[in-house]
């Protein structure tokens, strides 16, 4: 593997950084946003006229927007959905690695909130691990290199067709620039069940041949 030049290392770095900077807050807001509406459901408290767009409007507002890649809500009387998708920080080792080798990355995770008068979801899960090489190799290939196209382009990650998952194996998924992320997919562990998880080990541009990944199990430390 050639050593990514210096100064993408630096960028991305930069990126990681910016992107991180809100985490601890951001996942605090949402505990505490939600924690309210766990309480009524589980005290079969049925919503206030309005609430469900209140939350949703404080979710939007308050929570920060410095990881987020995208947030789509969806309030009614009786409904309330709230998908945001966010960067956390993350490092990684792969089980063939040393003792004590891990990698710094991020990690693109799905937070899915779903109350009804007769069901309540919260979850953070979970979707690809991007690490600093991957994320440099972006930075040094990429057309266009400004947060909103770095974030565009880990958005296509973050939409990966399920099929690409349970295909296993090594994967090939295009960015929304003129490149692709390159990786495998490998499955860890998320609060006790199996998960599949995309791992990402290089950025490619249209005009660079595959190169064949490993497929290894990967350890994973998740700052959620």
């Amino acid at each position: 593997m050639s050593l990514v030049p210096a100064e993408y290392i630096g960028l991305a770095r930069a990126f990681r950084s910016a992107a991180m900077s809100e985490h601890p807050r951001a996942v605090a807001l949402m505990d505490r946003i939600v924690a309210p509406l766990r309480g009524r459901f589980h005290a079969r408290q049925t919503p206030t006229s309005g609430a469900f767009a209140r939350i949703a409007s404080s979710w939007a507002a308050q929570v920060p927007e410095a990881g987020r890649l995208s947030l789509a809500t969806n309030a009614t009387p009786r409904r309330l959905t709230i998908t945001e998708t966010r960067l956390a920080p993350s490092k990684f080792n792969f089980d063939h690695w040393a003792d004590g080798d891990k990698e710094t990355a991020v990690v693109i995770t799905r937070t899915d909130l779903t109350v009804t008068l007769d069901r309540f979801h919260f979850d953070m899960a979970p979707i690809a691990s991007v690490p600093l090489h991957g994320l440099a190799r972006r930075y040094q290939r990429g057309w266009t290199n400004s947060a909103a196209a770095i974030k565009a382009d880990l958005c296509a990650l973050a939409t990966t067709p399920e099929h690409v998952f349970m295909a296993g194996g090594d994967f090939s998924v295009p960015a929304a620039d003129d490149g692709k992320w390159v990786g495998v997919v490998t499955e860890i562990d998320h609060q006790g069940t199996p998960w599949l998880l995309l791992v990402v080990r290089t950025f490619r541009d249209a005009g660079m041949s595959a190169r064949a990944t490993q497929n290894h199990t990967e350890t994973m430390e998740l700052s959620v």
